[in-house]
């Protein structure tokens, strides 16, 4: 279905075409015909450019996408580690891993990693799910496992998606003395932690700001220009808690203007 949409763009003599969240190695088919049409190709979000580690697909046959702009991910995962310690009543982490993109596995590195610089507690061995395990099953899987362990303090899931129904279902199950966080910050998420649930923390990045970034660099591509390091452009991120909770119904967004900054570039 991507490699359709990819081949309808370059029938339709795209001057660029901008990919959200695909992995390069499953559109393969629309990535070689786009460089053989001379159409730039470019991803957004996905984690596989600085200022996260650029992947290097040629040495397995493949083409990658001329750049990505994504946020920090593992810069995302120390901070969620830094807030875990912070916040800490001296409990155990447990975390749940959902493998298959990069995004998940630089934020797993930078969130393992600042665990350890901070002498945090954590079971070693990560919980592993697929997507289609979401839901239900998943739900039993943290309910089995934090009543097997009760000293668990943090559970840790790699979206909120995941992260919004396994809150839920402790809520229902009576168990309300461990903190659940996930990544995205979506308004779920957000609303959950508004309510006083087990929901604690959400690691969020401005989307806005993304699409700001994703335009602002496919602009430099079509103009002939050098691309902005770090490819991210330093996506603004944070974590969320109770603290610093958006107003209802909203996405975080920093504190800062920056729209008109961009459209200055522009002019």
């Amino acid at each position: 279905e991507e490699n359709t949409a990819i081949m309808n763009a370059i029938a339709w003599d795209a001057d660029i075409i901008i990919t959200i969240s695909l992995d390069a190695r499953s559109v393969q088919q629309g990535i070689q015909a786009a460089n053989q049409a001379g159409i730039p190709i470019v991803s957004g979000s996905n984690g596989t450019d600085d200022p996260n580690p650029r992947l290097n697909l040629e040495e397995e046959g493949m083409v990658d996408f001329l750049y990505d702009v994504g946020p920090d991910y593992r810069g995302l995962g120390q901070a969620m580690a830094d807030w875990m310690k912070e916040n800490s009543e001296g409990g155990r982490v447990v975390i749940y891993s959902c493998p298959g993109s990069f995004s998940v596995e630089y934020f797993e590195d930078g969130l393992l990693a600042g665990l350890d610089e901070n002498g945090m507690d954590y079971d070693k061995e990560l919980q592993k799910f697929t997507f289609e395990q979401m839901g239900d099953e998943l739900n039993r899987m943290v309910i089995g496992y934090v009543t097997a362990n009760p000293d668990t303090e943090y559970v840790f899931l790699p979206f909120d998606p995941a992260a919004v129904s396994v809150t839920e279902a402790l809520e229902s199950a009576g168990i309300t003395d461990v903190k659940v966080c996930g990544v995205l910050g979506n308004e779920e998420m957000i609303s959950l932690i508004r309510q006083g649930t087990v929901a604690a923390a959400t690691a969020a990045y401005d989307n806005v700001y993304l699409g700001f970034a994703t335009a602002d660099q496919a602009i430099r591509v079509l103009n002939g220009q050098e691309l902005v390091d770090p490819r991210g452009e330093n996506l603004p991120y944070a974590i969320v808690d109770a603290t610093n909770l958006p107003e209802e119904g909203a996405e975080w967004s920093p504190n800062m203007e920056y729209e008109s900054k961009f459209y200055q570039l522009w002019d």
